[in-house]
């Protein structure tokens, strides 16, 4: 997940469930009911504050709108903010950008058209590429758009089966997905669902099977 220095294990309760990452020696957790939350906590996980959204103020812990976007994996930018990905399932589907360097005040990056329709709490993978990119994979489709300072361009990625359910990049050019995958052995009977990771080596143009 994150660094980690030599010491004693400590089991800390979260606020919710999801997805954790670090930030500057602190902890950045979306999730909750539809992925509706955001919190931060400092570095031991022993106080977590929830943070309103660009405006959008806190979800409700239980009986969750549908619409209410849904908050996806942070991840820290170069210059050091960390990026929130919003799914708007409201009105067409689309992810806006946002990013904070305080935790209170959000400023926009930019927003990503989706195609089709999105059940309620689903998230559009996002990855921040190492440089000043950022890629985001529509949940519908095999396309990402790729986000930075000299704006937006989209294209259909080679080797994938389906939309990745994760996407990460360690480099520029090295990246890996996940992606989820169901068989049945007769009609709907005996079905097994599981994951396979796929490795990229080219930015994302073409993906391979992991071994």
């Amino acid at each position: 997940m994150g660094p980690a220095t030599a010491g004693a294990l400590a089991v800390r309760p979260a606020p919710a469930a999801g997805q954790v990452a670090w930030w500057h020696g602190r902890l950045a957790l979306s999730g909750g009911v539809l992925s509706s939350q955001l919190y931060l906590g400092d570095a031991t996980a022993s106080s977590w504050q929830p943070v309103p959204v660009s405006g959008q103020g806190l979800a409700p812990l239980r009986n969750v709108d549908p619409t209410t976007p849904s908050i996806g994996t942070p991840a820290t930018l170069p210059d050091g903010a960390l990026l929130v990905p919003v799914t708007n399932h409201a009105g067409p589907p689309s992810v806006d950008l946002l990013a904070t360097a305080n935790g209170r005040v959000f400023r926009s990056l930019g927003r990503v058209p989706l195609t089709g329709e999105l059940g309620g709490g689903t998230s559009s993978p996002v990855s921040v590429v190492p440089g000043a990119d950022i890629v985001v994979s529509d949940p519908n489709t095999l396309r990402f758009t790729v986000v930075s300072s000299s704006g937006k361009r989209s294209f259909t990625p080679k080797g994938l089966p389906a939309p990745p359910s994760t996407l990460s990049f360690e480099t520029p050019q090295l990246g890996l997905a996940e992606v989820d995958t169901a068989s049945c052995a007769q009609g709907k009977t005996g079905c097994t669902v599981g994951t396979e990771v796929y490795a990229t080596s080219d930015g994302g143009a073409t993906w391979q099977s992991a071994p």
